[in-house]
């Protein structure tokens, strides 16, 4: 398994204690360094994580995949049904705290992710894909989530809503 920081979520649970999830914050050598969702870091021994994860271990450490949060996000942006007939929005991919799509647009962004961070507020990537290639790249950072549509709107030019 790969683990990559800022986009893999674990959890871990046995007996005694109950489930913890943790965001990989970075890797030092055979050390992951966790943050729980308190932002206590804490050192894990990477080996030992991966065979857990290999043996599938039900009371070690687990792979977490929440779509729950990615549903969260498009509901905010409207829902995907309006994503898809006001922009021609697909290509939707997501992780434990991103979302990310393409959509039609001539003159502007045509690309944007969505990503949720620990206080509760989002940061929105936009830019123009051209083949595998982003380009004019604009972030916008600690976004509440009320102003989700309105900074997706003014920054691509679209229109959520009739």
């Amino acid at each position: 398994m790969e683990f990559i920081p800022g986009h893999t979520r674990l959890g871990y649970e046995n007996a005694v204690t109950p489930r913890i999830v943790y965001d990989l914050v970075r890797v030092e050598g055979r050390w992951l360094v966790l943050r729980d969702e308190e932002g206590r870091e804490s050192y894990q021994s990477k080996s030992l994580v991966a065979e857990d994860l290999a043996r599938g271990n039900l009371m070690g450490w687990q792979v977490v995949t929440n779509d729950d949060v990615a549903k969260t996000i498009i509901d905010q942006l409207g829902g995907i049904g309006r994503l898809q007939a006001m922009t021609g929005a697909r290509d939707f991919l997501f992780d434990a705290r991103s979302v990310q799509f393409k959509f039609k647009n001539r003159k502007g962004p045509n690309y944007c992710k969505v990503t949720l961070h620990g206080d509760d507020t989002y940061t929105m990537e936009f830019g123009r894909l051209v083949k595998w290639d982003l380009r004019n790249q604009t972030i916008v950072p600690h976004i509440f989530c009320e102003r989700l549509i309105p900074v997706f709107e003014r920054t691509t030019g679209l229109a959520l809503s009739l």
